[in-house]
């Protein structure tokens, strides 16, 4: 599992990194040398005015995180096949041995119908506290 972990991070960090990138761009640089003038030093201007400014981008790559994580299924399948035993076998491997393996179509339509609700629970949650936080924001 833990390799498992290492492979996803290297693949999907960058594209994380530069959602996040964006976001620092769009700060305007009058609002960073507003807060020069006033005293604040680096690590206080970016946890006061910064972070919160770049807070809807965090959540919105979050988002793509958590819709990717719940349904990673080629790296996991290319690499181990949810083995050894079930220690790496997730929703999605699990519903791809039980319909093309097991040839037990219904059931495995059903996980993915499952993995499909966890992943629009999960996803609605999220856009719920994005909305929260760009009011916030605004």
């Amino acid at each position: 599992m833990f390799s498992l972990v290492l492979i996803d991070i290297w693949t999907y960090t960058p594209f994380f990194a530069l959602i996040i990138f964006a976001g620092l761009q769009g700060i305007n640089e009058e609002i960073r040398e507003a807060a020069r003038i006033n005293g604040a030093k680096g690590w206080a201007t970016f946890l006061h005015i910064e972070l919160p400014l770049i807070a809807p981008y965090i959540l919105i790559a979050a988002v793509f995180r958590l819709i990717e994580s719940l349904n990673q299924f080629d790296i996991i399948f290319g690499t181990t096949q949810g083995g050894p035993g079930d220690s790496t076998s997730v929703l999605s491997v699990r519903a791809y041995i039980t319909a093309f393996q097991n040839l037990a179509f219904g059931r495995g339509a059903a996980l993915m119908v499952v993995n499909w609700l966890i992943v629009l629970l999960g996803t609605l949650a999220m856009v719920k506290l994005w909305r929260l936080v760009r009011q916030r924001v605004s």
